[in-house]
């Protein structure tokens, strides 16, 4: 690409910021120092060359290092001293730009975004481009070559010459449908002015992607993000989209218990991917509720394994793991890790089936209040999932430091539940399910949570095991104890 600033500027600013990244803090104090005198001098020359070097370092590093800084740079409160406080406080370097040097910068940054090789600057890159959008929208200045560009990549690979407008064949064309759907997902803006059907369709062939997990990812971020943004009527065009959206789930989760799935040492696990999917869904569920109705009971075809133990935990921690590692159980290494993804795998299902329930209770009432029988039957069993997932969670306890308290069982036991202090208020894994039963109390009420825990309590008081139990297990009764199921048990009703 050509320059946009004369050579010596260019060589000024690349020592510059090479000085910005030394270790010597008076070095680096006066390069900080030279970058304001200049942007507070000639913003436009400098901006540009930033953006420039953003593209042409040699090495990846200083190409990411660059894009940060101009972020921070951008929209910072403006430092220059002829700023009147009371007019212009709320100016920052873009707005101090004139409208050639943004036309420059904008398509500066769209050439990094169609061209850059390595996968880290691109993301820099996206994080970059979504910010100036977003403030650029903000600010009445749209970005139609943004938007033209976005689509053309978010098709690389899969539509002839796609490839060659947007990046030369120089980048792989995953990496382009990534970096298209993490621009969607950065300023949904871009699409909420274009037919929803075209939009809806560039999303589920994101969400559909046969080649790469990230891509989905990626489309997933953007459906999440575009239907959180929509007004009334596009919602009610794009329900459809919450079938590919939610698709995307089980085959993640098959991948967890396929034995013949490869990775190669650096990649994720399928647990891991399946964790960052729920973890992405979550805040939908408590900003768009209503988008899953149609779809809970498809939801709770494969929920309850992921929140639930995989096997019976036996009558005792010792029947449960009876040859543990370390004196506790726990393992080390792979095994260890692998135990702790299923362990987080299993609050966040938890965590998005609660969010569920409270961000819209009566999708999941039940009685008088249920829209049919079908849905009171699938409250029940969506409630009584939740609650027996808490419960089970809540007994496996580690007995030398149970709820992450030293001491043993009895320091443990002699814990006033209802204190300020009490081992329940830590994020150790019985105290987090401890606490989920308490939010999931105040989302559904007595009348909900009560049948399901005594339910799940019957085994917990019956059978010649019951000492064992009771001794080595946070039983039920301790459950109900706890301050919000007590005032539940109160006045249920």
């Amino acid at each position: 690409m050509d320059p946009v600033v004369p050579q010596e500027i260019t060589a000024e600013l690349t020592q510059i910021l090479s000085n910005l990244v030394l270790g010597d803090n008076e070095i680096r104090s006066n390069a900080e120092k030279a970058v304001n005198e200049r942007l507070a001098s000639t913003p436009d020359l400098y901006v540009l060359a930033l953006t420039q070097f953003a593209i042409g370092a040699d090495k990846e590093l200083m190409r990411s290092f660059s894009l940060v800084l101009l972020r921070r740079l951008l929209f910072r409160p403006s430092s220059s001293p002829t700023a009147q406080p009371s007019k212009h406080a709320a100016l920052v370097l873009y707005d101090r730009l004139s409208s050639n040097a943004l036309t420059t910068l904008e398509r500066l940054l769209l050439h990094s975004l169609g061209h850059e090789i390595s996968h880290q600057v691109r993301r820099k890159t996206v994080d970059t481009i979504c910010d100036v959008a977003n403030q650029g929208m903000g600010r009445g200045r749209p970005w139609h070559a943004l938007q033209a560009q976005v689509f053309s990549m978010a098709q690389a690979g899969l539509v002839d010459g796609v490839i060659g407008m947007v990046g030369g064949g120089n980048v792989n064309p995953v990496s382009l449908r990534e970096s298209a759907y993490r621009v969607f997902a950065g300023c949904p803006n871009l699409v909420m002015d274009l037919q929803t059907d075209a939009v809806l369709g560039v999303f589920q062939r994101g969400l559909q992607d046969t080649e790469s997990i990230e891509v989905r990812y990626a489309a997933l971020l953007a459906s999440i993000a575009y239907l959180t943004a929509a007004d009334p009527n596009q919602l009610a065009q794009s329900l459809s989209l919450m079938y590919p959206l939610l698709d995307t789930l089980p085959p993640l989760l098959a991948q967890t218990h396929d034995l013949s799935h490869t990775l190669t040492p650096a990649s994720p696990t399928p647990t891991k991917h399946l964790i960052q999917f729920l973890t992405a869904l979550t805040p939908l569920c408590t900003a768009q509720p209503v988008l899953f109705y149609p779809h809970i009971t498809a939801l709770l075809s494969f929920l309850p394994s992921l929140v639930l133990p995989t096997a019976d935990p036996g009558p005792t921690p010792t029947v449960r793991t009876p040859f543990p590692k370390d004196g506790v159980g726990d393992g080390d290494g792979e095994e260890g890790d692998e135990r702790e993804e299923r362990g987080n795998l299993r609050l966040q299902a938890l965590e998005f089936m609660i969010s569920l329930c409270e961000a819209r209770p009566s999708m999941f009432r039940t009685g008088n209040n249920a829209a049919s029988p079908t849905t009171s039957q699938t409250g029940e069993s969506w409630v009584g999932v939740v609650v027996r997932a808490c419960l089970e969670g809540m007994s496996e306890i580690d007995e030398d430091c149970p709820y992450g308290v030293e001491g043993g069982l009895d320091r443990w036991l002699n814990d006033d539940p209802q204190s300020s202090t009490s081992a329940s208020e830590n994020e150790s894994p019985p105290a987090l399910y401890e606490q989920s039963l308490d939010r999931m109390a105040f989302a559904m009420g007595g009348r909900a949570v009560l049948p399901p825990a005594f339910q799940v309590s019957i085994p917990f008081f019956s059978g010649i095991s019951y000492a064992d139990r009771a001794t080595h297990s946070h039983s039920p009764s301790i459950t109900l104890g706890s301050t919000t199921i007590h005032h539940v048990w109160i006045d249920p009703f």
